[in-house]
């Protein structure tokens, strides 16, 4: 038994000076903003969620939000617009625009912009024209006002249950593509610890590299190559000091801990507290 930790003003103040965010589902906004009143929060959409849309009354013209595409267009696929498959390619791309909707909907609302990200995952041709399909559908997002920015991803992912490798934006590979082709992206810090023995060059360079190309960042701890979502402080001790270089970067920084929403929001409150006291 753990007891439950009270925010300080001090620490909400810090979170909303960082622009630190809060995972969030469209049924439980309302109360996690109401526990932890910070200003940022990012909708972890399922596909049925974005199939319904979106009630404005949830909304605060004073907060900030960002929207995670989900992962899964039915209970057997994964979101990929560029898919060979014809119906998986419309779907993905269906949900797509509904989340293109959606961010414009938030947007007239709270007369403040609204990024997307997406985890970006399956290949069907060859490497280089999934990395230039990715920046063409970024780009056509910026046509309608929009910040579409790809995650990065784990070496291995857990989907459908189990572990699936993966070979794109989680590799030396990718960081060639994404410079090459100037792609924005989510770097989420758990996903790129776990990279770690899979890439070749330095890590302290590649971290730098692509901490300058990120529009947004996920923040977790994490140890070896698969134990993603920890929390900040339990992962592998070369971590931290990423972590506190990660909490500078400029733009929206969503806490990612796994079960962060149990008990009353536990998980997010004890991270909030970490991170606080590693400003020190």
């Amino acid at each position: 038994y753990e007891e439950k930790i009270k925010l300080t003003d001090n620490e909400i103040d810090f979170c909303i000076e960082k622009k630190i965010s809060l995972p969030v589902r469209l049924h439980d906004l309302k109360d996690i903003e109401k526990e932890i009143p910070i200003k940022n929060f990012e909708f972890h959409l399922s596909y049925k969620e974005l199939d319904n849309g979106l009630n404005k009354s949830i909304l605060n013209k004073n907060c900030e939000y960002t929207i995670h595409l989900p992962d899964y267009i039915n209970p057997t696929q994964l979101i990929n617009p560029f898919s060979s498959d014809k119906t998986q390619k419309t779907r993905s791309n269906d949900l797509i625009e509904k989340s293109f909707k959606m961010a414009h909907q938030i947007s007239d609302y709270i007369k403040k912009p609204v990024l997307i990200v997406g985890s970006l995952s399956v290949v069907d041709n060859d490497q280089e024209t999934f990395y230039c399909d990715v920046k063409n559908l970024s780009n056509r997002a910026k046509k309608e006002g929009i910040d579409f920015v790809p995650q990065w991803l784990p070496p291995i992912a857990w989907y459908f249950g189990g572990s699936i490798e993966l070979d794109v934006f989680c590799n030396d590979q990718a960081v060639t593509y994404i410079n090459d082709f100037n792609i924005p992206i989510c770097l989420d810090v758990s996903h790129l610890f776990m990279c770690r023995a899979k890439l070749k060059s330095n890590f302290e360079v590649i971290f730098k590299d692509l901490l300058s190309k990120s529009k947004h960042i996920h923040i977790a701890d994490s140890s070896g190559i698969d134990g993603e979502g920890f929390e900040i402080g339990s992962g592998d001790q070369m971590n931290l000091s990423f972590i506190k270089k990660a909490l500078d970067h400029k733009d929206q920084k969503v806490i990612e801990v796994w079960q962060g929403h149990l008990d009353n929001y536990f998980g997010f409150r004890k991270a909030i507290r970490s991170i606080y006291n590693l400003r020190k």
